[in-house]
């Protein structure tokens, strides 16, 4: 026990005549015990006071759902109700309470899926496309030689695109709207895309679908660089910018 008390002692001393490490200073604090002990410590705290709070604060379960009774309020899950909150201050079309923004969502979800499962399962040494089948053994040498589009061709190419994108579902339905025959399918798409505008206005219109437009140019930029080998649309040095 002596020589247990002495090294405590020793420690201990060591401790308190330490220097505080400043900004900088190769100097490094041993994470077992010191840092342990503020993460343990910080640790009993929490549970105590959710403990505390869980014995003094009532949270009874709520009678089943009545679909023909609605409470008031009628609040999301917890982590929803933060954009329920937004719907006090802003728009819907803002605040994300709108079914355009579900489906965007969910096609830009999935496309983000797809992209992780090309770059895990189809992609080997040196970013290289590989099959399934094909083994890492065997290294690929590309020879692909890639070019990026003049300043000219790139600011071209972006403003005929976003007018496209902009344009086209406004002037579909004026221009061959009328001519479409009553109940097609194509004169439904030229009635939902004048719906779609009529609602939204021309800034609220203009905003998403540039978000739009630019989430269909990942795409667009896969199938520039797979199969014309254009490395970069818009390239401007002086300001490091490439797109």
């Amino acid at each position: 026990m002596a020589t247990t008390d002495k090294t405590r002692e020793t420690r201990q001393t060591a401790r308190q005549a330490r220097r505080v490490p400043t900004a900088g200073a190769d100097q490094y604090e041993l994470t077992w015990p010191y840092f342990m002990y503020t993460i343990v410590l910080c640790f009993l705290l929490c549970t105590a006071v959710l403990w505390v709070w869980s014995m003094l604060v009532p949270a009874p379960l709520e009678p089943l759902a009545d679909p023909n009774a609605t409470p008031n309020p009628s609040k999301a899950p917890w982590y929803f109700v933060g954009l329920q909150e937004l719907l006090v201050y802003f728009d819907p079309w803002i605040a994300g309470d709108r079914q355009f923004a579900v489906w965007v969502f969910s096609l830009g979800t999935a496309f983000w899926f797809v992209l992780i499962l090309i770059g895990y399962f189809f992609r080997g040494p040196s970013w290289q496309w590989y099959g399934p089948w094909e083994s890492w053994e065997f290294h690929k040498e590309s020879h692909v030689v890639t070019h990026s589009w003049t300043l000219v061709q790139g600011i071209v190419f972006l403003a005929c695109y976003a007018a496209v994108g902009l344009g086209l579902p406004i002037a579909l339905p004026q221009v061959l709207g009328p001519k479409a025959p009553v109940g097609s399918w194509f004169k439904r798409v030229c009635d939902g895309l004048q719906t779609f505008y009529e609602r939204r206005g021309p800034t609220i219109y203009t905003i998403e679908m540039l978000l739009l437009l630019g989430m269909i140019g990942i795409p667009i930029k896969m199938i520039l660089r797979l199969f014309f080998n254009v490395k970069y649309i818009l390239t401007i040095p002086a300001i490091q910018l490439n797109i």
